[in-house]
């Protein structure tokens, strides 16, 4: 709950911030790339596989009608992993994870302002290591799949082909116990 609270005292700042910046967000059609982190919301989650996660995303604008536009997005975010203590023996696990989102997103920019927001579905294929599907940590265990799911953004133009965004995604199921639903915070650029 204290995540969401900030989450969205980030996301009115970050709004509130852009409303002096009159520039266009993006161009209407090309590549758009981005770099950030994600953090999930569960706290189990965290504790398995690392609070951030670092990664980023590749963006294909497909057209933009006024001020509203498509892409289509393919991601990859990897977890900083954890080592645990083995009960069994006097080695230890570590624990690694990441994941892949394939988003369709629908974006709409307010005009005048350089701020945006929208929201998108997808598919998000996952793979941990070291948790079994139970969400057991466990040597040599090794889970994935692919599960379904949906985003919101909001964010703003900063300088030149830059933008900063802040988006919660909602993953439906776990992938080896571990919810893949959280926050993302990510740099964008079209270069």
């Amino acid at each position: 709950m204290r995540m969401k609270i900030l989450a969205g005292a980030a996301l009115a700042v970050i709004m509130a911030a852009g409303a002096a910046n009159c520039a266009p967000i993006l161009p209407s059609t090309g590549l758009a790339f981005d770099a950030g982190a994600f953090r999930p919301s569960d706290s189990t989650t965290r504790d398995a596989l690392g609070e951030t996660w670092i990664g980023g995303q590749v963006s294909y604008r497909q057209k933009q009608v006024g001020p509203i536009s498509t892409d289509l997005s393919i991601g990859y975010y990897k977890a900083g992993g954890r080592s645990f203590a083995n009960r069994v023996s006097d080695d230890t696990v570590d624990t690694s994870g990441y994941v892949i989102p394939m988003v369709y997103r629908t974006k709409t920019t307010v005009p005048l302002t350089g701020m945006y927001y929208g929201g998108g579905v997808g598919a998000y294929y996952a793979n941990v290591e070291g948790i079994d599907g139970d969400g057991v940590i466990t040597p040599g265990a090794s889970e994935s799949g692919t599960k379904f799911g949906w985003e919101l953004f909001g964010g703003m133009k900063l300088m030149g082909p830059l933008s900063a965004e802040l988006g919660y995604r909602n993953v439906r199921g776990d992938v080896a116990g571990m919810d893949l639903s959280g926050f993302t915070l990510t740099v964008k650029g079209k270069f």
